[in-house]
């Protein structure tokens, strides 16, 4: 634990740890991903599917607004609610996919190459 405590991004790692403690884990100073993260063809595909998830909330939310603006009566609210799903998605894949970006960071970091 001493160690930890001396990196500079301790709070980031602590962050990592916390939200996704099966994913990586922290030993001997180094971050690691563990299990089924190690493997880069999941990290690949796991970052293409929050791609597409992205883009495609992103269209639909666009897409549910136009339509919400010419419909009236039950088609709005309709369109309401599909804008407040597409959208709290929508958030949720920029949070993950910030997310993801930040623990590669770490797991990648030189304090992680040097030892």
């Amino acid at each position: 634990m001493c160690d930890l405590l001396k990196e500079d991004n301790v709070m980031h790692i602590i962050y990592a740890l916390k939200k996704t403690p099966g994913m990586v884990s922290y030993k001997e100073g180094r971050l690691n991903y563990t299990n089924i993260m190690k493997k880069k063809w999941f990290r690949f595909f796991d970052s293409w599917f929050n791609k597409i998830a992205y883009r495609g909330m992103a269209v639909l939310t666009v897409i549910s607004i136009l339509l919400m603006a010419f419909s009236s009566g039950g088609e709005f609210f309709a369109y309401l609610v599909l804008v407040v799903f597409s959208s709290s998605i929508l958030a949720y894949t920029v949070r993950q996919q910030r997310y993801d970006i930040l623990v590669e960071s770490l797991v990648e970091n030189e304090h992680n190459n040097g030892n």
